[in-house]
């Protein structure tokens, strides 16, 4: 039988940082945006979110944590205007994407809302436009790169009968 092989971004820690990076600038309202939770991989970003949250004891506000349909990022204008309505709306948004957290940044500027002097965002997965975006998205990176190494690295192993993990 062969057995399966598969390399993972750690999205829960990613997004444990993020918060982790927020809350060291100084942000204690911080808002979470992604689709809904049922969509794999969306469950552990949050997580991350959750626990970063709790390791820098912030207490999580279940108002400034918003879903939305998975392909819908015109729904990041509505979430956007009902974070800033608030009476007490983030200084800074953790986004489960980078093109999420452009369309954030988008509504943000059609409003007159300042990145980050008046509302910090975060996007996830490091695409090319998060560096063209102004201004320049903060952004955590999937690596996919490394990762392409990586496997390289573990079939050559592999084939030479080195059958040990190589990473954690």
């Amino acid at each position: 039988t062969y057995g399966l092989h598969q390399i993972r971004t750690n999205r829960y820690t990613a997004f444990r940082e993020a918060v982790r990076h927020l809350a060291g600038k100084g942000h204690q309202r911080i808002g979470y945006l992604s689709p809904m939770l049922n969509i794999p991989g969306e469950l552990e970003r949050f997580k991350g979110y959750l626990d970063g949250m709790a390791e820098c004891g912030i207490m999580v506000d279940g108002e400034l944590v918003r879903t939305m349909p998975r392909e819908d990022n015109t729904f990041a204008d509505g979430a956007v205007e009902g974070f800033l309505s608030m009476k007490n709306p983030p200084t800074a948004i953790v986004c489960s994407s980078d093109r999420r957290a452009l369309n954030v940044m988008a509504c943000c500027r059609n409003r007159g809302v300042r990145i980050p002097e008046d509302l910090a965002v975060i996007g996830f997965d490091n695409i090319a436009e998060s560096a063209e975006s102004e201004p320049p998205l903060t952004t955590f990176a999937a690596l996919p790169d490394e990762a392409g190494r990586y496997i390289m690295d573990y079939v050559k192993l592999y084939r030479i009968g080195q059958k040990t993990k190589l990473l954690n």
